[in-house]
């Protein structure tokens, strides 16, 4: 099966160059056919869930030796950055979001989403054979890489609009979110912050966006693994329709390698004594 195939796949050299992960788990734009034909709604409404085209965002870091998980399966097939056992939304506070767990059901827009309730089969499918593989493969990662590097760390990529919902004000340029900093440290996390207001653009932590299931799943700090997720705002590199601004996304991906080799750079500097890391 070609990788383009897969439901997600790895971008970059094999090689341990660097003890950074990337991941972008809501890029996807595989649509399978049954999927479709389940929906109450348009596909473009669908495609409303992605963090649309934040795959090419990757670009220059991946070209410096950073390795990548990129899903191409769509996230309203399964949410690769919810609980696999989320299934109806509710958050790590007990709060309830109806219909966005780990498969999208609803949106406060558009309502309903499918034509009516999956089986509970066909769902735990979706976990066996994608959403489990795809989190295994970026913990297996950052294993190899702590080993290597005495440290490693996960910088998950996802994009935002400017307004993250009903009643949220207008969004700053980047959101790190590190879950009030237990999937890293404040000092880790405020170089990150660092290098984006370097390039002239605003960043906040924590909110609206405090760090979703791949930071909280794969973060441990007290083992030398940290984690943060980098929220990006889409204006920064797509037009008013949704397609890439050519300078957009190259200013962004460069921003992005910024913040992979910062972030490397980081993990070196902290790394554990030979004999912890080997634990």
């Amino acid at each position: 099966m070609d990788d383009r195939d897969a439901p997600f796949a790895w971008r970059g050299p094999d090689a341990l160059a660097s003890p950074v992960v990337l991941a972008v788990p809501h890029a996807g734009r595989d649509y399978p056919a049954p999927l479709l034909a389940a929906a109450a709604v348009p596909a473009a409404t669908l495609r409303q869930l992605e963090d649309r085209y934040a795959d090419l965002l990757i670009a220059d870091a991946v070209a410096a030796g950073h390795r990548a998980m990129v899903a191409h399966v769509a996230r309203a097939c399964v949410d690769l950055n919810r609980d696999p056992d989320d299934r109806e939304g509710r958050d790590a506070r007990g709060k309830w979001r109806q219909g966005q767990g780990v498969f999208p059901a609803a949106t406060p827009d558009c309502g309903m989403l499918w034509r009516g309730p999956f089986a509970e089969a066909d769902l735990d499918r979706r976990i066996a054979r994608i959403h489990a593989p795809y989190h295994r493969a970026i913990a297996d990662a950052l294993e190899v890489r702590r080993a290597r590097f005495g440290a490693a760390m996960l910088v998950d990529i996802h994009s935002m609009p400017r307004h993250a919902g009903r009643g949220w004000p207008r969004s700053a340029d980047l959101v790190l979110g590190d879950r009030k900093a237990t999937t890293t440290s404040a000092q880790i996390a405020d170089r990150l912050a660092a290098v984006a207001r370097a390039a002239g653009l605003s960043c906040v932590r924590n909110h609206p966006y405090a760090g979703g299931h791949g930071v909280h799943r794969h973060a441990d700090p007290a083992r030398g693994i940290h984690g943060v997720q980098v929220e990006i705002a889409r204006d920064l590199y797509l037009d008013r329709n949704g397609h890439p601004r050519s300078e957009g996304v190259a200013a962004i991906s460069a921003l992005v390698k910024q913040l992979a080799d910062t972030a490397a750079a980081t993990m070196r500097a902290v790394a554990l004594p030979p004999a912890e890391a080997a634990e």
